[in-house]
């Protein structure tokens, strides 16, 4: 990737903290200048009964679904601790992040991986999951979040059950309002991070938030900016990869 298509640019990064490097980095190698401000925190949450009991029997399923990196990571670390992951169990993720993730953590890639679009309507798409009557599903996610997935494979007859890994909490709002007035363009991965932003701004500022352009990762994160009062033309990245954030963010510039 050449290195002078972001150069002059401020780029806001919302990732949580232990997320954002690699898109940081990546910004800085197209010479722009990341502004870091988390709108997410991501906190552990394996250690509830619930946890600890379906993820210390992952054999009880056929088939775990992973919804995000941190579900991978979360999870895995706490499957680890009791009694280890089945080897009978089909792994699957939503998106390509989380199969990296699996990847890293257990060197090979999940047996069931949407191939176009990372969303659960994807998901639900493939074969391995039309016909789940009777199998029980254990899905490894955060807590709350939606539930289509659920309520869909729940309908084809299977048996669902959640294990809530981590919590997501909003952080508390910058003390200064200056770091406003240095973006030129918004990156943001989640519509929760979106409606956090939005909280973090002071009121009175939040018509300036408004004004500048974003880059999201779904259709689904354009509406909810939309919703909230996000005026400037939102462009969705073709994934949720930081790859893809950055393709985007240089095409922004572009005009």
């Amino acid at each position: 990737m050449p290195t002078t298509e972001l150069t002059g640019r401020t780029i806001l990064v919302t990732r949580p903290v232990h997320q954002a490097e690699s898109l940081c980095r990546l910004i800085e190698a197209a010479g722009g200048t990341p502004l870091r401000l988390p709108a997410l925190e991501i906190h552990d949450n394996t250690d509830t009964t619930e946890c600890r009991e379906r993820l210390g029997h992952t054999g009880d399923y056929q088939i775990i679904i992973f919804i995000s990196p941190n579900a991978v990571n979360f999870g895995l670390d706490a499957i680890e601790q009791h009694g280890g992951l089945s080897e009978s169990a089909l792994l699957a993720t939503v998106g390509r992040g989380s199969a990296r993730a699996v990847e890293e953590r257990l060197g090979r890639m999940p047996d069931l991986l949407p191939e176009t679009s990372y969303d659960s309507e994807a998901l639900l798409q493939l074969d391995a999951l039309q016909q789940v009557s009777g199998k029980r599903i254990l899905i490894v996610r955060g807590v709350g979040g939606r539930e289509q997935l659920a309520e869909t494979l729940r309908e084809r007859g299977a048996t669902v059950a959640y294990a809530e890994v981590y919590r997501r909490l909003s952080p508390r709002a910058p003390e200064e309002s200056g770091w406003l007035e240095q973006i030129d363009i918004i990156t943001a991965t989640s519509g929760e991070i979106i409606k956090n932003l939005v909280s973090m701004t002071p009121p009175q500022l939040r018509d300036k938030l408004y004004d500048i352009p974003m880059v999201v990762v779904s259709q689904r994160c354009a509406e909810i900016a939309r919703e909230l009062g996000f005026r400037q033309p939102l462009r969705v990245s073709a994934m949720a990869s930081d790859e893809a954030i950055v393709e985007k963010l240089i095409e922004w510039t572009e005009g």
